[in-house]
C-alpha cells in the first residue's frame, strides 16, 4: 500500500484491513514498531486522511493491545480491566486524529465458528455521522456471557466428505507420518506419539466434537510440534494415517459478519 497513491483509490463507505501481525505477535520477537512492518499501521491512517470513508475495520493480533506496557483482564474480569500498552494507545490516537470515534473489542471465534481465533478489531465511525462509535452490544464476544450465533458449532460439523479430493490431497504422506512418530521428535515435542490406540490420540488430534485451533503459518509443515490433525473422519472411520484440515471445506468454516442494524448510522 505505501506506493499506491490515495487519488488512485475509488472512494468507499468502508475500509478494511489489516497491517501486518508478525511484529506484533506472541509468537514472534515482538519488535513492534522497532520493524518497519509494525509501521505500517500509517498507511492505513494516510488512506483514511485522503479517503474520508464512513466507516473503517481493521483486524490484528490480541497481543497488539497488552504491547509496551499493557495488561490482559482475567476471565473473571471484566473489559475494563484491560490496560492498553503504549503501541496500541498510540495507534488508536493517529485513527481518532484523521476525523474518527474508535473503539475496538478483542473477540474470539470461537463463539461464531468451530475455531479458536482470537483478534482484536478496531472499527472507527466518521464523526460528522455519529457522536459516538460502534455499538458491540450484539456481538458478543470475550468480556461478556453473550455467546454468538455459532457457539455451539464444532468441528465435526464442517468436515468435507471422506471420498472428496480435498480430503485425499489433506493426507499426510507415510514419511510425514513417520517423522511424527519417531521417537526423537517425541522427545522434543514433550507429548506421547499419537498411533493407532485412542489413548495417545488425544495429543495429537484436533477434537471433532469441539473447536479446531488457532492455525499458524506452519500448521502445513509435519515439523510443527503445535500442529494437530483429523484423525477421524465425519462419518466416524478412523484413518490409517491423519490428515490436515482441508482448505476449502474445514477452514472456509463460517461467514463471520456485522450486523448492519448495530452500527449507529443509516
Amino acid at each position: 500500500m505505501s506506493d499506491v497513491y490515495a487519488d488512485d483509490i475509488p472512494d468507499m463507505d468502508i475500509l478494511t484491513g489489516g497491517f501486518p501481525c508478525q511484529t506484533f505477535s506472541a509468537r514472534g520477537k515482538q519488535k513492534g514498531l522497532g520493524d518497519p512492518r509494525g509501521q505500517l499501521y500509517l498507511e492505513l491512517v494516510r488512506i483514511l486522511k485522503m479517503k474520508q470513508p464512513k466507516a473503517f475495520l481493521f483486524e490484528n493480533v490480541a497481543a497488539l493491545v497488552t504491547m509496551d506496557g499493557g495488561r490482559r483482564n482475567k476471565r473473571t474480569e471484566p473489559l475494563s480491566a484491560i490496560v492498553i500498552g503504549q503501541t496500541f494507545k498510540l495507534m488508536l490516537e493517529a485513527f481518532k486524529e484523521v476525523g474518527y470515534h474508535v473503539s475496538w473489542r478483542i473477540l474470539n471465534s470461537r463463539h461464531w465458528l468451530p475455531q479458536m481465533r482470537e483478534r482484536v478489531y478496531i472499527i472507527g465511525i466518521r464523526k460528522d455521522l455519529s457522536s459516538h462509535g460502534m455499538l458491540w452490544e450484539n456481538l458478543g464476544g470475550e468480556g461478556n456471557m453473550t455467546k454468538g450465533p455459532g457457539a455451539e458449532s464444532k468441528v465435526r460439523d464442517i468436515l468435507e466428505r471422506p471420498d472428496s479430493m480435498a480430503v485425499a490431497k489433506a493426507s499426510l504422506s507415510q514419511a510425514q507420518w513417520d517423522t511424527i512418530q519417531a521417537p526423537e521428535f517425541e522427545k522434543k515435542a514433550g507429548r506421547w506419539p499419537s498411533k493407532k490406540t485412542a489413548s495417545k490420540l488425544h495429543e495429537r488430534a484436533i477434537d471433532l466434537e469441539g473447536k479446531a485451533p488457532t492455525l499458524t503459518s506452519s500448521y502445513h509443515r509435519s515439523s510443527s510440534f503445535s500442529t494437530k490433525y483429523i484423525f477421524e473422519e465425519s462419518d466416524c472411520r478412523m484413518r490409517e494415517i491423519p490428515r490436515f484440515l482441508t482448505p476449502r471445506g474445514d477452514l472456509h468454516m463460517y461467514t463471520l459478519y456485522i450486523d448492519t442494524q448495530s452500527l449507529p448510522y443509516r
